[in-house]
């Protein structure tokens, strides 16, 4: 096994958080936290596998100042790379989250590759907006909310789609509509959670929606928000 001391380690609490530092390092930090222990590992490097490779190192020494690592061992960068590498590598590079743990539950290995993704209109709604000049309203089951869509003319005259939500009875409106859009992998190894983690990666946010043409049915919709 490729990651083993990595494997065991999770098997005994620790979370794993990976994240993409503002020089673009990849940064892994290993770590469990207990009433009277705050235990952790730690590793950075220009590449998330390379960065894998530093973790399992640091495990094996018991975790180690980061002065007597890096610099001396392992090479010390201001920066990293911001051209991507391998599959996960393009995702921490992207400056998306990745975390890992095991579930004792399930006795298996998850990754949450979890992220905030904004609600647009659909190119349909665009399109259907740009050809007819009316608003359209349409609605989404993601969120409790009736979206308007309708043409908006910019300073040089030429013609965009703006969309903003109605607000509901209580006088709520929010413009910038985001939602958590799942990505989870499980594996019964550590290498086996990174390869179904890999597939995911390209997988893109969808969402269904309906066009609401009805107003009774729209102020219904309105009136019934929570």
């Amino acid at each position: 096994m490729k990651y083993k001391l990595i494997n065991d380690t999770l098997k005994t609490g620790f979370n794993l958080h990976c994240f993409r530092s503002g020089g673009g390092l990849r940064v892994l930090r290993l770590e469990r936290i207990l009433q009277g222990e705050n235990k952790s590992y730690y590793a950075e490097s220009y590449n998330f596998y390379d960065a894998l490779r530093i973790l399992e190192d640091d495990i094996i020494a018991g975790g180690r100042k980061y002065s007597d690592v890096y610099g001396v061992i392992e090479e010390y960068y201001l920066t990293g790379s911001f051209s991507s590498g391998e599959n996960l590598d393009t995702w921490v590079c992207g400056g998306k989250p990745l975390d890992i743990s095991f579930n004792f539950d399930t006795n298996r290995f998850i990754i949450d590759m979890s992220t905030k993704e904004d609600i647009h209109a659909p190119q349909e709604i665009v399109n259907k907006v740009h050809e007819n000049n009316i608003p359209i309203y349409w609605k989404t089951s993601h969120i409790n909310r009736i979206f308007k869509s309708e043409q908006y003319v910019f300073a040089d005259n030429s013609i965009g789609c703006s969309t903003s939500t109605i607000p509901s009875r209580n006088g709520i409106e929010a413009n910038n509509e985001m939602v958590t859009f799942p990505r989870l992998s499980y594996g019964d190894t550590f290498e086996d959670v990174l390869e179904a983690a890999e597939k995911v990666v390209d997988v893109k946010f969808e969402f269904e929606w309906e066009e609401l043409s009805d107003i009774d049915g729209i102020l219904h919709e309105l009136y019934n928000l929570k």
